[in-house]
């Protein structure tokens, strides 16, 4: 039996990625799930478009160019250690980038392989992946008339959202959901054995959280109060909030100190006295919102 799996694109694979594209020439077949490869090979270079890959997995980056990020793999068949396909797999994808009409994945095979339920096994792969990416439901689009692609994504449980004009090719275009865990429980019977799972994930550059800092309250009638409708992204900055709370002159001046997290607590512990809304406190920190960290405190 034949089986097949999903590799990285490396140098290594470089004239094969090329006889890949040029099969497809030959055969006037349009290409899709390269991760722009074709675009790579005609107009640049295939050192190019691996460097752009890295890119890809990259969340920042694919913020600051509003599109989702990505990974592109080659369909291997074991027995020839062949190029077959390829597959696009994208995730995060936010709602502007669907309404911009974004999906999850794009794949295709060889022309000379193709009718023989490759994509299938291929499309199985892919979702694998998405799982390990944490994708709980994913979104394929084809257009209507490709037979092929329409039986490849119902095949793995694709239930059809909606038919429409694409305003990118003016193609009528199908679009349709996978529970990606259902589908890959469904289905391992059929393409298990067909399969071998030891595919790699390439390092994901996660977008960098924004620390948020506040000021936590300790009440004396054993209660607690996180101000977390008021942070900064420096804990050393959290002395803004005493604009209004003390007198002008001297809120000016610290604009001129570099202030440490002890002594905006030493001046916080005084100055939140007046406010009504604040209880009787015997201690203050300050905390990080997104983990819970005490960064410093002052108890008296």
């Amino acid at each position: 039996m034949k089986r097949f799996y999903l590799e990285v694109p490396t140098l290594k694979r470089k004239e094969e990625a090329i006889d890949y594209l040029n099969e497809h020439i030959k055969y006037n077949s349009d290409m899709a799930g390269t991760g722009s490869m074709d675009r790579f090979l005609k107009e640049s270079t295939y050192e190019k478009w691996l460097k752009e890959l890295e890119k890809k997995t990259n969340q920042e980056y694919m913020d600051k160019i509003g599109w989702a990020p990505s990974l592109t793999y080659f369909l291997i068949r074991e027995s020839d250690n062949k190029i077959i396909g390829m597959i696009n797999l994208r995730y995060n994808i936010t709602d502007e980038i669907f309404n911009n009409g974004g999906s999850h994945i794009g794949y295709g095979i060889r022309p000379t392989e193709r009718r023989k339920g490759y994509n299938k096994i291929n499309l199985y792969l892919g979702l694998l992946v998405e799982q390990k990416l944490g994708e709980k439901r994913v979104l394929l689009e084809c257009t209507a008339d490709n037979v092929g692609s329409n039986k490849t994504i119902t095949a793995l449980g694709g239930i059809l959202e909606k038919s429409e004009i694409d305003d990118w090719d003016n193609e009528l275009t199908n679009y349709y959901w996978i529970d990606v865990d259902e589908s890959l429980e469904t289905y391992k019977d059929e393409y298990i054995s067909k399969i071998k799972t030891n595919f790699k994930i390439p390092k994901i550059i996660k977008k960098k959280e924004e620390l948020k800092y506040t000021f936590k309250f300790c009440y004396k009638d054993g209660t607690e109060e996180v101000l977390d409708g008021l942070y900064c992204i420096k804990p050393e900055l959290l002395y803004n909030d005493f604009d209004g709370l003390m007198d002008w002159n001297e809120f000016d001046k610290l604009y001129e100190k570099e202030l440490t997290t002890r002594e905006i607590l030493e001046i916080a512990y005084d100055v939140y006295r007046n406010l009504p809304s604040i209880k009787d406190y015997y201690r203050i920190e300050i905390i990080c919102l997104n983990n819970g960290e005490v960064i410093d405190y002052i108890e008296k």
